[in-house]
Protein backbone atom coordinates (compact mmCIF):
# COMPACT_ATOMS: atom_id res chain seq x y z
CA UNK A 1 0.00 0.00 0.00
CA UNK A 2 1.17 3.72 -0.76
CA UNK A 3 0.44 6.94 0.63
CA UNK A 4 -3.32 5.11 2.30
CA UNK A 5 -5.14 7.35 3.70
CA UNK A 6 -7.07 7.49 7.04
CA UNK A 7 -10.73 6.47 5.14
CA UNK A 8 -11.03 4.98 1.84
CA UNK A 9 -13.83 3.24 -0.29
CA UNK A 10 -13.31 0.69 -3.21
CA UNK A 11 -13.22 3.19 -6.38
CA UNK A 12 -12.56 6.33 -5.50
CA UNK A 13 -13.84 9.71 -6.31
CA UNK A 14 -12.27 12.24 -7.93
CA UNK A 15 -12.55 14.42 -4.53
CA UNK A 16 -11.20 11.94 -2.66
CA UNK A 17 -7.84 13.59 -3.82
CA UNK A 18 -8.16 16.01 -2.29
CA UNK A 19 -10.18 15.25 0.99
CA UNK A 20 -10.67 12.13 3.00
CA UNK A 21 -13.27 9.89 1.62
CA UNK A 22 -16.57 9.94 4.29
CA UNK A 23 -20.17 8.70 4.33
CA UNK A 24 -21.81 5.82 2.65
CA UNK A 25 -19.44 3.03 0.90
CA UNK A 26 -16.48 4.51 3.00
CA UNK A 27 -13.99 2.40 5.68
CA UNK A 28 -11.11 3.32 7.58
CA UNK A 29 -8.08 0.90 7.80
CA UNK A 30 -8.99 0.26 11.40
CA UNK A 31 -12.00 -1.28 10.61
CA UNK A 32 -10.46 -3.55 7.28
CA UNK A 33 -8.13 -4.48 9.44
CA UNK A 34 -9.39 -7.51 11.09
CA UNK A 35 -10.29 -9.04 7.54
CA UNK A 36 -6.99 -9.06 6.49
CA UNK A 37 -5.96 -12.52 8.73
CA UNK A 38 -2.18 -13.53 7.93
CA UNK A 39 -2.02 -11.20 4.53
CA UNK A 40 1.83 -9.41 5.21
CA UNK A 41 1.28 -5.99 4.50
CA UNK A 42 3.91 -3.33 3.50
CA UNK A 43 2.74 -0.09 3.61
CA UNK A 44 5.50 2.85 2.07
CA UNK A 45 4.45 5.95 3.94
CA UNK A 46 5.53 9.84 2.68
CA UNK A 47 6.92 11.49 5.65
CA UNK A 48 4.68 14.61 5.51
CA UNK A 49 1.45 12.96 4.12
CA UNK A 50 -0.98 14.88 5.35
CA UNK A 51 -4.22 12.48 5.09
CA UNK A 52 -2.36 9.08 5.50
CA UNK A 53 -2.50 6.96 8.44
CA UNK A 54 -0.27 4.31 9.92
CA UNK A 55 -2.06 3.82 13.18
CA UNK A 56 -4.18 1.42 12.17
CA UNK A 57 -0.61 -1.04 11.62
CA UNK A 58 -0.94 -1.80 15.28
CA UNK A 59 -4.13 -3.01 14.90
CA UNK A 60 -3.08 -6.26 12.71
CA UNK A 61 -1.82 -9.35 13.99
CA UNK A 62 -0.49 -10.10 10.78
CA UNK A 63 3.04 -9.05 9.86
CA UNK A 64 3.52 -5.83 8.56
CA UNK A 65 6.04 -3.43 7.82
CA UNK A 66 5.98 0.49 7.52
CA UNK A 67 8.48 1.98 5.68
CA UNK A 68 8.79 6.07 5.74
CA UNK A 69 10.30 7.71 2.91
CA UNK A 70 11.94 11.03 3.81
CA UNK A 71 11.38 14.60 2.84
CA UNK A 72 8.28 13.44 0.93
CA UNK A 73 4.64 14.23 0.84
CA UNK A 74 2.05 12.16 -0.72
CA UNK A 75 2.83 12.78 -4.07
CA UNK A 76 5.73 10.09 -5.26
CA UNK A 77 6.69 11.95 -8.29
CA UNK A 78 10.49 11.95 -8.68
CA UNK A 79 11.28 8.13 -8.59
CA UNK A 80 14.89 8.96 -7.23
CA UNK A 81 17.56 6.42 -5.64
CA UNK A 82 16.22 7.06 -1.94
CA UNK A 83 12.39 6.17 -2.83
CA UNK A 84 13.86 3.36 -4.77
CA UNK A 85 15.54 1.90 -2.19
CA UNK A 86 13.09 2.02 0.02
CA UNK A 87 10.65 0.04 -2.09
CA UNK A 88 13.07 -2.73 -2.86
CA UNK A 89 13.82 -2.89 0.50
CA UNK A 90 10.19 -3.49 1.28
CA UNK A 91 9.27 -5.48 -1.93
CA UNK A 92 12.47 -7.73 -0.68
CA UNK A 93 10.71 -8.24 2.79
CA UNK A 94 7.03 -8.65 1.39
CA UNK A 95 7.82 -11.47 -1.24
CA UNK A 96 11.10 -12.82 1.53
CA UNK A 97 9.50 -16.41 2.96
CA UNK A 98 7.98 -16.04 5.78
CA UNK A 99 9.36 -16.91 9.57
CA UNK A 100 8.57 -20.70 10.50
Amino acid sequence: MVAVPKRGRYGLLFTDSFFPPRGQNTFSLAELAPNLGNLRILQLRSEHGLFESSTWLATLTAPHLQIIYPQSWREFRHANPTFLKALDKGLQWLLAPAAS
